[in-house]
């Protein structure tokens, strides 16, 4: 919930908003076409929707209590279980192994770079709601970071997100929104975990969008 970096900018090229100190990485992440799971939780919680639930729940990986069933957890994206403690099936990648394509699934990824490629929509796809799946990365060797490159990206793009992109999610809260790439003709960076793991969270409700990364452990 929050206005894209250039909005009301007469020169596009110049924002409008720019990113604290410490946080220009996310300069580009600005704006969502959806709230968030933190601003959702604001907001249940400003309303006291949370209230109306007799019994708190402890759920795990940032997700909220469902204030609609307040029997389970509302989860980010890639995770699922009544309290968000399950995440896709893991891959263990062999040190032989230079590439994989897919989503929706959990991969250890080892100190020789491997390349992932995954798709989300489809063509003719316009919808409300996004459809999002997701790759979840750790690093073979525990304390350790890890680094993923996106080498390209095809399908929908736009500046600020709005029908698809990919949202690299580096925090160790894998709840919070991280680094949305969408944008046409981005000159790609690498992009380091701040913990033991990154989520690939793919997004598409126009059409589809297709990326290829690269990751190591570091």
């Amino acid at each position: 919930m929050h206005y894209a970096e250039n909005d009301f900018a007469r020169d596009r090229s110049r924002p409008t908003i720019v990113a604290r100190n410490g946080y220009e990485r996310l300069q580009h992440s600005m704006s969502n076409y959806l709230p968030t799971i933190y601003d959702i939780k604001l907001i249940n919680t400003y309303y006291q929707c949370y209230d109306n639930c007799p019994r708190k729940l402890s759920c795990q990986n940032g997700g909220q209590q469902d204030v609609n069933n307040c029997s389970r957890c509302k989860c980010p994206v890639g995770f699922g279980g009544t309290y968000c403690e399950n995440i896709v099936s893991e891959i263990e990648i062999d040190e032989e192994m230079e590439s994989t394509s897919g989503c929706d699934r959990s991969m250890v990824i080892g100190a020789s770079p491997i390349n992932i490629t995954a798709t989300a929509g489809r063509s003719g796809l316009y919808s409300i709601t996004y459809n999002e799946c997701a790759i979840h990365l750790k690093p073979a060797q525990s304390g350790r970071r890890l680094e993923v490159t996106v080498t390209s990206g095809y399908g929908m793009s736009s500046w600020n997100c709005y029908g698809a992109g990919v949202d690299v999610r580096v925090s160790r809260d894998p709840a919070m929104t991280g680094i949305r790439i969408c944008r046409p003709n981005t000159r790609y960076q690498p992009i380091v975990s701040d913990g033991d793991r990154i989520v690939l969270n793919l997004f598409s409700r126009i059409n589809y969008v297709s990326f290829t990364f690269t990751a190591r452990m570091i």
